[in-house]
């Protein structure tokens, strides 16, 4: 990413949006996985963005 690791642009989110990729713990219960994702959007270019594909292993407890 750029401007330390936030992505530059989200459509519907505009210009630094608070979550571009990672883990987080968004509440008491609630946690969260972002990926940058595979494609482009309204650019076609991924600028300071490399492509990332998650693998989510559920397990039951």
């Amino acid at each position: 990413g750029c401007a330390g690791g936030q992505g530059l642009y989200a459509p519907g989110q505009g210009f630094f949006p608070e979550y571009t990729s990672g883990y987080f713990l968004t509440g008491e219960n609630t946690q969260m996985i972002v990926s940058r994702g595979l494609g482009n959007s309204l650019f076609p270019q991924r600028l300071l963005n490399r492509p990332e594909l998650v693998v989510v292993e559920l397990e039951r407890v």
